[in-house]
């Protein structure tokens, strides 16, 4: 009884290990435990206006990345597509850290000032790409993003912040505009802070797929701590200075993680940029890093990229099975839990040793809500069906096996 109860710990990754050997689980005990007592953390993706049309796809991937980290939950809030919404007025506060993929016409006065106080109480915010040409005329705004582009932008919007080739931070403040990039192309991106935990543990540059390189950005930069830059070639109509690729800003008592990389969607399909984005994202809702740095990071000869494909026919079909598991789990006993998702092999296996009434209890009355978490983390995680099994994540994440037509979840 208490190995399969210890079995059942692992379920946040693993799914409910529905045997009775523990030598099936993945982990040491220790990371079992560990995966237990952490409950997913709540992110949320604004959106619905911007200048860059792929923005329903770039929103998509962002929140595949970070739901594939297993640390996250992500819902999306869409404006409508012009115009100031009066209607659009996301709860933030019910989030560890909101993701702003969001260009467009000021939000309402309300959601402004929401987002405000969410930040000044501890909040969590990332910026990415063109979400720094909005708002120019929202003050708090530009204090919470340190920098930003275009809308009018100049002097009077705060310093033009760059490196010079000694390595030093420059604050311009004489006159001029905010904003500016050459022809989109691959460039070296150098680690400016490695002591901070976004990049700790990362090289000291890698190479960046192509992408619009930003420059000449401005604004109040308070509190703002630059981590990377990139060099803005002349021989790409660039500035010949070193312009900031990812900084983190203290609002209040939030964290800002804001990167200008991110214009398209095969600019997102860097592995550097989505390490940079996972991480960023993880420190702007808990202050800390705890991913590791991936084994297939760029380094500074080349870029390496992840192909971000749509489901296929499989694929989907496994999704499909998930959400219908999600859905068991919200209103479901623990036996009709146990008997409509687990393998049918895995059952017959708890069954013989005669504890499935034990099984029934611990997942009616204290696993079901981690069992539902779990998969909703991971249920539009990019999901690649080979053959009539399917192990999503990295090993810490769920098993899926076809049985008889229909999918379940295996140890």
């Amino acid at each position: 009884m208490k190995r399969l109860r210890n079995l059942l710990k692992c379920s946040l990754y693993l799914a409910i290990c529905l045997t009775v050997s523990a030598g099936s689980c993945l982990f040491a005990q220790e990371e079992a435990d560990r995966a237990w007592s952490t409950d997913p953390l709540r992110a949320l993706i604004v959106d619905g206006q911007n200048n860059h049309g792929v923005w329903p796809k770039t929103t998509q991937m962002m929140r595949r990345y970070l739901e594939e980290t297993g640390m996250f939950v992500v819902d999306v809030a869409t404006s409508r597509p012009d115009g100031t919404d009066p209607d659009f007025q996301p709860v933030f506060s019910d989030y560890a850290v909101v993701i702003s993929n969001y260009n467009g016409s000021p939000w309402p006065d309300e959601t402004k000032t929401a987002l405000d106080e969410y930040m000044q109480n501890g909040g969590g915010l990332v910026i990415v790409h063109a979400a720094d040409n909005s708002f120019p005329g929202w003050r708090e705004f530009n204090e919470m993003i340190g920098l930003g582009g275009w809308g009018g932008r100049n002097e009077n919007s705060g310093p033009y912040v760059y490196y010079n080739d000694e390595g030093e931070e420059v604050r311009d403040e004489s006159a001029g505009g905010g904003g500016g990039h050459g022809p989109q192309h691959e460039f070296a991106i150098v680690i400016r802070n490695d002591s901070h935990p976004i990049t700790t543990g990362l090289p000291a540059g890698f190479m960046h797929a192509k992408d619009e390189l930003y420059e000449r950005l401005r604004g109040p930069a308070a509190n703002m701590t630059v981590l990377a830059t990139a060099y803005a070639s002349p021989e790409q109509r660039g500035t010949s200075r070193h312009e900031p690729m990812a900084m983190t800003i203290s609002y209040g008592e939030g964290r800002v993680f804001h990167t200008p990389m991110g214009h398209a969607d095969y600019s997102m399909e860097c592995t550097g940029f989505i390490t940079m984005f996972q991480r960023g994202t993880e420190w702007a809702a808990t202050g800390n890093v705890t991913q590791e740095v991936p084994e297939d990071f760029p380094d500074t000869e080349a870029t390496t990229q992840r192909t971000f494909e749509d489901q296929d026919e499989a694929s989907k079909e496994l999704a499909a099975a998930i959400e219908n598991m999600i859905a068991i789990c919200e209103t479901g006993t623990g036996e009709e839990i146990v008997n409509s998702i687990a393998h049918p092999e895995d059952l017959e296996q708890i069954k013989e040793q005669g504890e499935l009434e034990e099984v029934y209890r611990e997942l009616g009355e204290r696993k079901k809500d981690r069992l539902m978490a779990a998969l909703m983390a991971i249920r539009r995680s990019l999901i690649k069906v080979e053959g009539e099994s399917c192990e999503i994540g990295d090993g810490r994440t769920m098993k899926f096996e076809k049985y008889d037509g229909a999918w379940y979840l295996r140890n």
